[in-house]
C-alpha cells in the first residue's frame, strides 16, 4: 500500500484515539519521523470488530517467549512493581522511538505476535492504533486490569463492552448536527434627549399717545 501523507491523518488519529483510550500518552508521541501505510477507515472497521483484543485465558503465557512476545507500556515505575514474567518494557508517549520500533519490527520478522497491555486495554489502545498505523503487524490488545495491590502485580479480565460502548458513542456523537441556539438581542431605542427652548425677551416700547 502506498504510504499516506502523516499531515492528513494526523488530526484523525488523534481525534479518534484521544476519544477511545482518554490520550494516554498520545499526546506525548513524537509523529515527525514516521509515514502512516494505513487509513482511518482501515483500523476503524478493526476496531469495530473487536479483532485488536486478545483475552488472557486465550494465551499460553508459559509459550510468551516463542509464539508472542507481552510489551508493558506503563510507566518504569509501574513495570518495575510488577509486571507480566518475560515482558518487554515500551513506555507508551515513546512507542514512536527509534529504538522501540527497530525492536518491534524485528520481532514481526520473527513471526511473533506482539500483545501490548497497561493498566487498562483503553489505556494501550492509543499504542496500538499508532503501531498499526505505521505498519506494525501482529498486534494485539491484553483485554485486562492491571493493578499493584497488596504487594503484588494484580490482573483481572476486562469487560470488553465498555470499549464498543465508548466505540459506538464516538460514531453517535460525531454524527450529531450541532445547533447554536439563536441569541434574541434586546432592541435598545436610543434616548431622545429634550434640550430647553430659550424664550426670547420682549421689549416694551417707552412713550403713549
Amino acid at each position: 500500500m502506498n504510504e499516506i501523507n502523516l499531515s492528513k491523518l494526523l488530526s484523525g488519529i488523534l481525534i479518534v484515539a484521544i476519544i477511545l483510550v482518554g490520550s494516554y500518552g498520545l499526546i506525548s508521541i513524537d509523529f515527525s519521523a514516521e509515514k502512516f501505510q494505513k487509513s482511518p477507515a482501515e483500523i476503524h472497521q478493526q476496531l469495530l470488530k473487536n479483532e485488536h483484543l486478545i483475552n488472557i485465558e486465550d494465551i499460553n503465557l508459559k509459550d510468551s517467549i516463542n509464539e508472542f512476545v507481552l510489551v508493558d507500556l506503563r510507566t518504569k515505575s509501574d513495570f518495575d512493581k510488577g509486571h507480566f514474567d518475560n515482558a518487554l518494557h515500551l513506555y507508551a508517549p515513546n512507542i514512536l522511538d527509534k529504538e522501540y520500533l527497530n525492536i518491534l519490527k524485528k520481532i514481526n520478522k520473527e513471526d511473533k505476535s506482539i500483545i501490548l497491555y497497561s493498566h487498562t486495554p483503553q489505556d494501550a489502545m492509543s499504542s496500538w492504533y499508532v503501531l498499526n498505523s505505521v505498519g506494525i503487524e501482529n498486534l494485539k490488545v491484553l483485554n485486562v486490569n492491571t493493578i499493584f495491590y497488596n504487594n503484588s502485580f494484580n490482573v483481572t479480565p476486562f469487560n470488553t463492552e465498555i470499549l464498543k460502548t465508548d466505540i459506538a458513542q464516538f460514531i453517535k456523537e460525531s454524527n450529531k448536527v450541532k445547533t447554536v441556539p439563536e441569541v434574541i438581542k434586546p432592541i435598545i431605542k436610543p434616548v431622545q434627549i429634550v434640550k430647553p427652548v430659550k424664550k426670547e425677551k420682549v421689549e416694551v416700547e417707552e412713550g403713549g399717545c
